[in-house]
């Protein structure tokens, strides 16, 4: 039976977590061209050696370029590589991205990345949240924050086979070849075209369906930057996937790339921390939560959630009769991460709506990122200085505001 975190279920998947498959398996090998290395390393260099504290655009161009750049060629270099040195070289590549963005960070060029950590997470105190608790600081129903089925694919079916009835009657062909001619492009189309074509005709039948796509992956973008994890990267269509090399083997149609350094070596060290878990578990829900809260549910999101089900399912002992991880924890936890994710996008709003304006003109990583700082300095964003809320360890029911609750602009 399958499980729900929140409240009901929905079967389409939208989201490419590349770090759960990174770290976690061997499936995504690359290594890192030394020119583009060097490229990283050079545009740091010119940065610290610049008079302004602020880098110029054309400074996160050269940097976050490479960065892209880097993470585009090697998965196209080594993707079907299955050996230690290709896993060798993975680490190298993450470990170069990840210390490239800690090095901006550190000198001030990225005030807002990693500014929220496990000492200054919007919601402290007890982890457990009731229903109504999430109602109560979010502002949404338990409804809205639940994946909910679309009748698209069912349209689009419906669409096809009125097609295919006319095109019978008018020129004479035979239904039953129409259709086998019908299954045998729809096969084509997602075996070898990754479901591009299939995706097309499904946001043409539907409206704001792009646009749903783009604030759910900004939703992820923001958090995973937020969180300070480094994001090398998204796509927003199948189209895209398929022609880039960080995505067009795993069968996705919108995704977010990025990487947890903390979390990497927690997985080798088969050692994985509450926070790190924590961690994962907003980026997971961000996206379900930034739909949520600009349509009042959540089309996109049975991705993230069963990929959330699978992260925690396998943290558990396998000869242990009593899991920590079931079926009420996990429902918990989901609800916890879509709590922190609706509280961190509404805290760094005008950060989240700057990179959907960006995202939805095919921005650069180079783009995105400075959108979100940009915003940030001009709407004066910083790192929390305390937690917004506080829930009672004792009664998981009563919630204290650490501040006042109409400076949060919360609820």
């Amino acid at each position: 039976m399958k499980q729900h975190l929140v409240v009901a279920d929905l079967p389409r998947v939208a989201f490419f977590l590349s770090s759960y498959i990174s770290i976690t398996s061997s499936l995504y090998h690359s290594s890192l061209p030394t020119t583009i290395s060097r490229r990283i390393r050079t545009a740091i260099t010119i940065k610290a050696q610049a008079t302004c504290e602020r880098p110029s655009r054309e400074q996160f161009d050269l940097i976050f370029g490479a960065i892209e750049e880097a993470a585009s060629t090697t998965n196209n270099n080594n993707i079907n590589n299955n050996n230690t040195a290709a896993e060798q070289e993975l680490r190298f590549r993450n470990n170069e991205m990840s210390t490239a963005y800690d090095s901006l960070k550190n000198d001030g060029s990225l005030r807002l990345f990693g500014s929220i950590t496990k000492d200054n997470m919007p919601c402290s105190g007890s982890h457990t949240v009731m229903p109504t608790i999430l109602e109560q600081l979010t502002s949404l129903s338990m409804t809205s924050l639940t994946p909910q089925s679309s009748n698209t694919v069912w349209l689009v079916g419906i669409v096809i086979a009125v097609v295919e009835s006319i095109v019978s009657d008018i020129f004479g062909y035979n239904l039953n070849v129409i259709f086998f001619v019908s299954l045998t492009a729809a096969i084509f189309d997602q075996l070898i075209l990754n479901g591009s074509v299939s995706d097309t005709i499904t946001k043409i039948l539907s409206n704001d369906g792009q646009q749903k796509i783009t604030k759910h992956e900004a939703g992820h973008f923001l958090c995973s930057y937020i969180l300070g994890c480094p994001v090398e990267g998204y796509v927003l269509s199948a189209w895209e996937a398929l022609n880039d090399n960080r995505f067009n083997s795993r069968g996705v149609s919108a995704g977010t790339s990025f990487f947890d350094p903390n979390l990497s070596i927690q997985i080798e060290q088969s050692k994985i921390t509450r926070s790190s878990i924590d961690r994962y578990s907003i980026i997971v829900m961000a996206g379900i939560a930034a739909e949520a809260m600009t349509y009042g549910r959540a089309d996109g999101g049975a991705g993230d959630e069963q990929a959330l089900i699978a992260f925690l399912s396998n943290l558990n002992n396998p000869a242990s009769s009593t899991p920590a991880w079931n079926n009420i924890t996990i429902r918990n936890q989901a609800r916890w991460g879509a709590l922190q994710a609706v509280l961190i996008t509404k805290e760094y709003k005008e950060c989240y709506d700057a990179l959907v304006d960006v995202m939805e003109i095919g921005g650069s990583l180079s783009d995105c990122i400075y959108a979100i700082e940009n915003a940030g300095l001009v709407y004066k964003k910083e790192p929390l200085k305390q937690s917004l809320f506080v829930i009672s360890d004792q009664d998981p029911e009563k919630v204290i505001p650490t501040i006042s609750i109409a400076d949060t602009g919360i609820i």
